[in-house]
């Protein structure tokens, strides 16, 4: 069958029916973490991109070329800025660049991200500010306080030259979400999983369906995984795949148009999945993390930002977690997480039809494991997880030799029944029920 581009699900028959093509790319601008690429300047930078009304998204250049991307949200009671920049004077900058769209203060911050180039510059922020953070993260901040003041460690006199300050926020979030009413607009800040840090945190706008997901989503720069999660960061990204949001904003890389910014998400969740692969294939060699970062075979992604750079990282963080050196997950006092393990029969309505496949699960506290039957797309192993009881897992297919995903997002309505949504890769959407099989 030709490729055709299409943007609805109606042009491809899922789940139940035969299948067409994968769509051609829906923007026609260069797929590309480099401005000269993009035609751009470094001299074009800092810049606002308008998102919605009273919403922005502010890119920042610095070395080696890279965006840093923070989200300006104007409500009637004050500013809320998602993640600053990696200096006092960067973020001075972008604190003028709002002024230039509304005299009201700035009221709240978004730790996204605990890393420096996000916070470094934070000391210029109000002193009355709100900050939002996760537990993790703060605790990070508190480490990186302490080491900024010993001079041995290359603080306040290690190099001769002016000390670093790290904003320490007063108190962190108590869960996993928390609402801020701006004035005329609702803020949903949420930890969807570990992902890139520990803490990461995304802000969510559900009026305009715009998701901001700070270094959860790095466009087309190399997945950075110093203080990482691999696996459970695929699993953040299948979260935010499954919400209702028109436009996914990064924390570096370009900001997208809406269609675009998915394809891109879905491109980046991608490159998780392949880079965890490789590095799973170069351990299984019983290579050691230093020969496997020489031998790693990155393919499409050698030419993506920071590749000869964070690739060797990507291998060492990977290397942990197969190996069980990565910091455990905290758990909430008396949380239970419901059992899934085993059979279900599915019934899946959409846009292209209906269809019955089976799913099977395996499960190892909240993280799952399974096995995805359908007479129509054949047979598939996915991974997923349960978080305050929602489970979401992914199933990567191909027919024709075309790939697309489906992201399944759903809830137990009793021990052996559940129900939920499917994302069909920003194509269609559909709903699924599901009960188990009695052993």
């Amino acid at each position: 069958m030709p490729t055709i581009a299409i943007r609805r699900l109606s042009g491809i028959v899922l789940a139940a029916a035969a299948f067409g093509a994968i769509p051609a790319s829906l923007a026609a601008q260069p797929r590309t973490a480099y401005p000269e690429k993009r035609g751009l300047k470094l001299t074009d930078f800092p810049r606002l991109v308008k998102l919605a009304d009273n919403v922005y998204g502010y890119e920042e250049i610095r070395n080696p070329g890279m965006t840093t991307v923070s989200m300006i949200v104007i409500g009637k009671n004050g500013v809320l800025i998602a993640d600053g920049q990696g200096s006092a004077a960067a973020t001075q900058t972008m604190l003028d660049h709002v002024r230039t769209l509304t005299p009201l203060p700035v009221k709240w911050y978004v730790v996204g991200s605990d890393h420096g180039d996000h916070t470094g510059g934070n000391a210029v922020l109000p002193r009355d500010i709100t900050y939002v953070v996760s537990r993790t993260s703060r605790e990070q901040l508190l480490r990186d306080s302490a080491a900024a003041a010993a001079p041995a460690r290359g603080g306040a006199g290690g190099r001769g030259g002016a000390p670093r300050t790290v904003i320490v926020p007063p108190v962190a979030m108590t869960g996993d979400e928390q609402t801020i009413d701006v004035g005329g607009e609702t803020v949903r800040i949420m930890f969807i999983g570990r992902a890139h840090t520990g803490g990461d945190l995304v802000t969510y706008l559900p009026r305009e369906k715009i998701l901001f997901m700070s270094e959860v989503y790095l466009n087309r720069v190399f997945p950075a995984m110093r203080s990482a999660y691999p696996s459970e960061w695929v699993a953040a990204v299948d979260k935010a795949l499954a919400m209702d949001v028109n436009r996914y904003i990064p924390g570096h890389g370009f900001i997208e148009e809406p269609a675009a910014s998915r394809e891109e998400l879905v491109t980046y969740r991608k490159a998780l999945v392949d880079v965890i692969a490789e590095v799973k294939r170069l351990h299984g060699l019983g290579l050691t993390a230093d020969a496997a970062a020489k031998q790693a075979n990155w393919g499409e992604y050698k030419d993506w930002m920071l590749a000869d750079q964070q690739g060797p990282i990507a291998v060492r963080k990977v290397y942990e977690e197969i190996e069980g050196k990565l910091p455990a997950a905290a758990t909430a006092p008396g949380a239970t997480t419901p059992d899934v393990t085993g059979k279900w029969t599915m019934s899946v309505q959409s846009e292209a039809g209906s269809g019955t496949p089976t799913v099977t699960f395996r499960q190892a506290g909240d993280s799952l494991t399974g096995h995805y039957s359908s007479s129509a797309l054949g047979e598939h192993d996915f991974t997923g997880s349960i978080t305050d009881g929602r489970i979401t897992f992914t199933v990567n297919a191909e027919v024709g030799g075309q790939q697309f995903a489906m992201y399944f997002s759903g809830t137990l309505d009793a021990p052996d029944a559940m129900s939920g949504s499917i994302d069909f890769g920003g194509y269609g959407s559909g709903t699924f029920t599901a009960r188990r099989q009695k052993p």
